[in-house]
């Protein structure tokens, strides 16, 4: 999770230095959009900066944070004051092997030249509840954190506001002595502990707003750490892996929303803001960085950007331009037509069907009233605080298909990512469904749009090794749901009650009935369907969510309380069949709504048509089919959304099968999480 801290003192090129306090921690999830960190830029305050909406107010922009090539390579420091909580306890050979394997594993990035590594210890008790960390220009990693902390870890990060001009003998954390020395007289012009006291200096010079000057990471001791090979205990962490995604803070990276990469791997990108103690192969797979993390790990560090220096390529390194390709655009927010803040855009390789790389969108500017003091965001002035809703992604040179989706807290909430994103989410930008970008309009109903759409038509996005691709722009489009569940909740789709069916096993059914009447309207006012969704969720986060078929039937609803269903002859399918090697697959997605994009939509709505008109049919239904075994070390299975219904009520349309379809009885507890979209 990210939570920030806000010094808003007026900037001056001398002390006091302003700076910002960046505390992000990676969360427990114990039942159950990559990019950079950012920061307000108060460069040129007052005079330079422009004026705000209100009189006497100015925007703040952004700006990225990251380290000075100056200060790299990073050298941390391990408190050996307390030691991890583990049993049998670790001594510090165990924990600083487990920490540098963590460090190593982002020094040893081919592509990257950020490089952190492992120093002396020291010894600096907690003085009180909340003392896990201290400004003082020791890199230090602890574990003084205990249970009134939330966060299994966090990494706390002091930056700079603004472009800021350090002098030699500048104190800047107020503790007496000089943290800026002069290069010509020193004869560096690297940081290092220059004075011999113990903490690290800096050289005199010019430093941009964003520019890092000291983290601490700090693990809670309250929780059990392990190393070694990990377990499935609840409550058990990786120490590596977690030390793995702290350290990825520590040299700017965010949050990522990958948590699930393809059919075949069910583990998530190093940097979403969740872990499971449950489950061992997730946690051994989070000590690697993922495709994610190490291509904007390159990106903010790109190896042989320079002639000399650590951006310069040595024995082992890899230019980033030798690998990667950006690409470039903007989404824009269809139904309320503002740049969109807050959607995860992410690249899937076209022959593998492996999520890449991703990155969220939007750029904004805050608004800041000295004489009071205030620094935020509001909804008023959403034209003001939105300047675009670029994105930036970084992928290895092939060809990609681009989809995009809210961060609305499934699986990723928008205040854990980004300010862009939580200021999309203040502003109500997140109410779109997820999907591709495509070639065509997505029909009637979408700005600009018109016409129908006869076959789903993904764009292909060609990147080389060296180049950028530009303007690859996408507008969300305006849709209609059906959603037989509640969506009266935080950002429109947050209101999901409870997962149903931990005993659920191999080969069941689930169905959502869709009456024929609702349908229709939503065609005769012009719309046509264009996506199921259903919402799924893994309890071992490691394993692909590959079910046995995703479809759309015809059904007739039994009065006593249950419904036959045509499964044989379906208006959509999606099926696995392993026989088939070409065939198509459905891939659930691990604590999110999965999409099933239907290929031909102008042909299913004239399917639909027909069936209403010639046929006589009054019920649709929407099935999900369990696979023949769960996969995992533990074998759970396969959950679904249930809706408690307190606003709409318990309706009445939700259906199981135990015998492989020949009969689907009504499940009135709960009503299933299954979505019908037109647009």
């Amino acid at each position: 999770m990210q939570t920030t801290t806000r010094s808003m003192a007026t900037p001056r090129k001398s002390l006091p230095l302003v700076r910002l306090i960046l505390a992000l921690g990676l969360l427990p999830s114990l039942a159950l959009a990559g990019g950079q960190l950012t920061l307000p830029n108060l460069t040129g305050f007052p005079d330079d900066l422009p004026p705000g909406p209100i009189p006497g107010s100015v925007a703040v922009p952004q700006v990225a944070a990251q380290w000075d090539t100056r200060c790299l390579p990073l050298d941390y420091t391990l408190n050996t004051e307390t030691l991890p909580n583990a049993d049998p306890p670790l001594d510090v050979a165990t924990t600083r092997q487990a920490l540098d394997q963590a460090l190593a594993a982002w020094t040893n990035i081919p592509t990257s030249f950020i490089e952190m590594g492992l120093g002396g210890e020291l010894q600096r008790p907690r003085l009180g509840p909340f003392d896990y960390t201290v400004f003082d220009f020791i890199n230090e990693l602890n574990f003084l954190s205990g249970a009134e902390a939330f966060y299994v870890a966090i990494s706390p990060a002091t930056a700079l506001f603004e472009d800021t001009v350090l002098n030699a003998g500048d104190d800047l954390d107020g503790d007496g002595d000089s943290d800026v020395f002069d290069p010509a007289v020193a004869g560096r012009q690297t940081c290092g502990d220059v004075d011999g006291d113990g903490d690290f200096e800096f050289p005199a010079g010019f430093y941009a707003a964003g520019t890092m000057l000291d983290n601490d990471v700090s693990f809670n001791n309250s929780v059990v750490w392990t190393t070694g090979s990990p377990d499935a205990i609840f409550g058990n962490f990786d120490l590596e892996a977690v030390a793995v995604h702290e350290l990825g803070h520590s040299h700017g990276l965010s949050h990522s929303a990958i948590n699930q990469f393809s059919a075949t791997d069910g583990t998530s990108a190093t940097m979403l803001p969740s872990i499971f103690s449950n489950d061992a192969l997730g946690q051994e797979a989070l000590r690697s960085p993922s495709s994610d993390d190490v291509a904007w790990s390159s990106f903010v560090y790109p190896e042989g950007s320079a002639a000399s220096g650590v951006a310069a390529l040595q024995a082992g390194d890899v230019a980033f331009d030798d690998v990667y390709g950006v690409i470039r655009g903007e989404v824009m927010q269809g139904e309320l037509g503002l740049p969109l803040a807050g959607g995860s855009v992410y690249a899937v390789d076209e022959d593998s069907g492996e999520i890449v790389a991703s990155h969220y969108t939007g750029e904004v500017q805050g608004l800041f009233i000295p004489d009071t003091g205030f620094f935020g965001y509001l909804p008023e002035f959403a034209d003001f605080h939105l300047i675009s809703g670029s994105y930036t992604l970084p992928v290895p040179a092939g060809d990609y298909h681009l989809a995009v989706e809210p961060l609305d807290g499934f699986p990723v909430s928008a205040n854990s990512v980004s300010t862009a994103a939580s200021v999309g989410l203040s502003l109500g930008l997140l109410s779109f469904n997820e999907a591709y970008f495509q070639k065509e309009p997505h029909g009637p109903g979408h700005p600009g749009g018109g016409g129908g759409l006869d076959k789903l038509k993904l764009r292909q996005v060609k990147v080389r090794a060296g180049s950028d691709v530009w303007d690859e722009d996408h507008t969300t489009a305006v849709e209609v749901n059906l959603d037989p569940f509640d969506t009266l909740g935080f950002g429109g789709f947050f209101d999901f009650d409870t997962v149903a069916f931990g005993s659920a096993q191999p080969g069941w059914l689930y169905a959502v009935e869709f009456p024929a009447a609702e349908i229709l309207e939503v065609l005769e006012s012009g719309f046509i369907p264009r996506s199921a969704a259903f919402r799924t969720y893994l309890a071992e986060n490691s394993v692909p969510f590959v079910v046995a078929s995703a479809s759309m039937v015809r059904g007739i609803v039994d009065p006593s309380g249950g419904a036959l269903l045509d499964l044989d002859d379906p208006l959509v399918e999606v099926a696995d069949d392993p026989s088939q090697q070409d065939d198509d697959i459905f891939v659930g997605q691990d604590n999110d709504f999965s999409q099933l994009f239907f290929e031909k939509p102008a042909h299913l709505a004239r399917d639909l048509r027909r069936a209403i008109d010639r046929d006589g049919v009054e019920h649709f239904f929407l099935v999900l089919e369990l696979p023949d075994a769960f996969g995992g070390l533990q074998g759970f299975p396969f959950f679904i959304g249930a809706d408690t219904g307190p606003e709409l009520g318990l309706l009445g349309r939700s259906y199981v099968s135990v015998d492989g379809g020949a009969f689907f009885f009504r499940f009135d507890p709960f009503n299933f999480m299954f979505r019908l979209t037109f647009g």
